[in-house]
């Protein structure tokens, strides 16, 4: 498993294991998401089946920024409130991250007040969201007709 999840499901000595992600759109403005993650190498007195969920809200502010939250929760270790400092830490990392790439694309965009030509780049694991982005852009599309 990732070392995210392997750290905080007690799972680093396993080598074997299922992870599923999933995640989809309930609106524009809300994005739901989990892991599970199953230990195959679990004895028959340990947890078996892990999972992580998380929720995404957005909303719209001015025209370059917006509110965003992020809920995530889990179904192991509740009680354990080193993990979930662990957990809190990485999701915040990781949004951190994200954040500061979006401002960075955003600058390079908005550059000397003209628009960039810059190129996205998308990979196999982005095909959820590309699809919603999509749909969107059909509705917001029909609604300027």
């Amino acid at each position: 498993p990732p070392q995210f999840h392997a750290v905080a499901m007690g799972l680093t000595h396993r080598q074997r294991v299922t992870r599923i992600s999933d995640a989809w759109y309930a609106s524009p403005a809300m994005n739901i998401a989990y892991t599970s993650i199953e230990d195959l190498e679990a004895a028959s007195d340990e947890q078996r089946l892990y999972r992580v969920n998380i929720l995404h809200l957005m909303t719209p502010e001015r025209q370059r920024s917006m509110h965003y939250w992020a809920f995530i929760s889990r179904d192991f270790a509740l009680q354990d409130a080193e993990i979930t400092a662990q957990q809190l830490a990485g999701a915040l990392k990781a949004f951190n991250e994200d954040r500061d790439a979006l401002q960075w694309i955003e600058e390079l965009d908005t550059k000397e007040g003209r628009p960039s030509r810059l190129t996205e780049a998308s990979f196999s694991s982005d095909r959820g969201s590309l699809a919603m982005r999509k749909i969107i852009k059909q509705l917001a599309d029909a609604e300027s007709k």
